[in-house]
């Protein structure tokens, strides 16, 4: 193995943002770009975490409230709002944020497990915890966190709600 690949081994890229002034990340392999939100065409039904569909060049995006996924209420939607793009379940989605940060680079074994107080609930959709600059920022599973039983579970419906646009 090349020295190349055993730095690149040893690091981890977290793109991180906030939710509730909450920091979390996923890993930036994951995300395909991020965009700022846009009109969306309201889904009748959808469980409390869809906001609402959009066209992407041609792709039907689901958007998703971070917020409501997480547990932590609706996501406060303004002109620092942005929305992740991921590949999830074979189609892209995208994960309604309140504000992105920045990518950050963690070395190998700077994680540590998820606390064993977590409700199990979080503790599912979390896959461990980092410790950068003083800050503790949960990694998230996004397959778990986009899982039919979480999207299902949002605190509040759409169905007679228009869809939420962020400024922008």
């Amino acid at each position: 193995m090349s020295t190349l690949n055993a730095v690149a081994d040893s690091t981890t890229l977290l793109a991180t943002f906030a939710v509730k002034d909450v920091m979390y990340a996923i890993e930036a392999s994951r995300v395909q770009e991020v965009i700022r939100p846009r009109a969306m065409t309201r889904v009748p039904h959808a469980g409390g975490g869809v906001l609402g569909v959009i066209n992407l060049r041609g792709r039907i995006v689901t958007i998703f409230d971070a917020g409501m996924l997480l547990g932590v209420g609706a996501s406060d939607a303004d002109r620092g709002s942005r929305v992740i793009i991921v590949h999830s379940r074979a189609e892209f989605v995208g994960l309604m944020v309140e504000r992105v940060a920045e990518v950050l680079e963690t070395e190998s074994g700077a994680s540590a497990p998820v606390p064993a107080n977590l409700a199990p609930e979080r503790a599912g959709i979390c896959r461990e915890v980092y410790r950068v600059n003083e800050r503790v920022i949960a990694l998230l599973d996004t397959e778990a966190l986009l899982a039919p039983e979480v999207v299902g579970r949002g605190q509040r419906g759409i169905a007679n709600e228009p869809a939420r646009a962020g400024g922008g």
